[in-house]
């Protein structure tokens, strides 16, 4: 499972850059047209810098956090379906920046669910061969 500490670590890097997109994109752009219009944006992104955090606890103690990596791609889906919605209600009449940002951060975010997938069944592998042996292949190197 080593293979996939740097998947947990571009997990992490993708979330930091997916914060500072959101930051960018959705505050200082429309800021510089519209200033007093960034409210409604800021709504979207302040519960979106819980998603960091939550790979920064998978990179630091990936044993503790392991059962919260299901609601971190529960909270994934759940972009991905509201960009999706946003889309087909209202994305024609926005920014064609802020449109062009979103569907950059929605694909990232379909691929970091199939990274935590691929992470949730790796670990489920190890669990599986037992605690002892799963304890030695942690101490060998993997995850």
């Amino acid at each position: 499972m080593s293979v996939y500490k740097p998947l947990r670590v571009a997990l992490f890097v993708y979330e930091l850059f997916r914060l500072l997109i959101l930051l960018g994109v959705f505050v200082v752009v429309p800021m510089v047209s519209q200033p007093f219009e960034t409210f409604p944006f800021l709504l979207y992104i302040v519960p979106n810098a819980l998603f960091p955090l939550m790979a920064f606890f998978l990179l630091l103690d990936f044993f503790y956090y392991i059962p919260y990596l299901s609601l971190y791609m529960a909270g994934k889906t759940i972009a991905v379906a509201s960009f999706i919605g946003w889309c087909v209600t209202s994305a024609p009449m926005v920014d064609a920046i802020i449109t062009g940002a979103s569907l950059f951060i929605a694909l990232f975010d379909v691929l970091s669910i199939l990274g935590g997938r691929m992470i949730q069944k790796k670990y489920k592998q190890v669990v599986t061969i037992g605690t002892s042996s799963a304890d030695e292949y942690v101490e060998r190197g993997g995850l």
